[in-house]
């Protein structure tokens, strides 16, 4: 690992745990809903080249490609009067879109029908998790959050080509992963918490199957499975998806909100 990124991980890590060694402080016990692992993306380009073929003909390179990208995440978590919190990630989805063509159109006017190169690759993600942690406080409203997180994902993969020249490929991950999570937490008002968070390190073991729609070869030489370990670190450590809000419920006011529904009935 780089020594920049290495001295960034210290730094992080040195700011996080030590306020615990010299501030404790009780928090009040809460619960906190709220949605993480946001992102949105819709762009699109084209662009054009000048082709000149070996019989000296002229023509013209085409390009046109788009990137979609959805995510969302919901989550829960109870907090301790001592600090030590249960994360629970209910689901974080992630869909993503990218699509890219290439077709040559002759100086005369006429279009190669088929195009020349291109695909379309979409990919669906599901992830749920649970998580246990601790917070540290820095400043008044403003703490550090130390957890470790276990996920379950599903991951589906599918690429079109946009030419005869290759087959479509479908290919499914599903596996388990462990990280540890670093962030802080900014407390606004009563109600609201806004946080940003990333994963210094995490393993992942997942099964992945891969196919490719290629009807003269058998199935066996078509088929690919296989079981995969993979360790990260400090992926996407800037990046928009790591920030999250939350809506704080005190526990006290959920007693009264009971007691009030208990009336009700009775």
């Amino acid at each position: 690992m780089p020594a920049p990124k290495s001295l960034f991980l210290l730094f992080v890590c040195s700011l996080l745990l030590v306020p615990s060694l010299n501030a404790q402080k009780r928090y009040k016990p809460d619960k906190w809903l709220g949605i993480h692992n946001m992102n949105f993306r819709n762009s699109s380009n084209a662009k054009e080249e000048p082709r000149v073929f070996a019989s000296g003909r002229r023509a013209t390179l085409e390009e046109n490609s788009f990137h979609k990208a959805l995510s969302f995440g919901i989550h829960y978590r109870l907090v301790q009067s001592s600090g030590f919190y249960q994360h629970f990630d209910f689901i974080a989805f992630d869909y993503e879109e990218k699509d890219k063509v290439g077709t040559i159109t002759l100086e005369d006017g006429e279009e190669i029908v088929e195009p020349i190169y291109g695909s379309n690759n979409k990919v669906h993600q599901f992830i749920a998790g649970y998580q246990v942690g601790k917070l540290f406080p820095i400043v008044e409203n403003l703490t550090a959050d130390v957890g470790l997180r276990g996920n379950g994902r599903f991951n589906k993969r599918v690429i079109t080509p946009h030419n005869s020249s290759a087959f479509p490929v479908d290919s499914t991950a599903i596996g388990l992963g462990l990280n540890l999570e670093l962030g802080v937490n900014y407390k606004i008002g009563d109600h609201f918490v806004i946080g940003y968070h990333f994963i210094p390190a995490a393993l992942d073991f997942f099964w992945h199957e891969e196919i490719t729609h290629r009807p003269d070869l058998p199935l066996r030489q078509r088929l690919f499975r296989a079981f995969f370990f993979d360790a990260r670190l400090a992926e996407n450590v800037l990046s928009f998806g790591n920030i999250s809000l939350s809506y704080v419920f005190e526990r006290k006011v959920q007693k009264k909100l009971r007691k009030k529904k208990r009336r009700k009935r009775g």
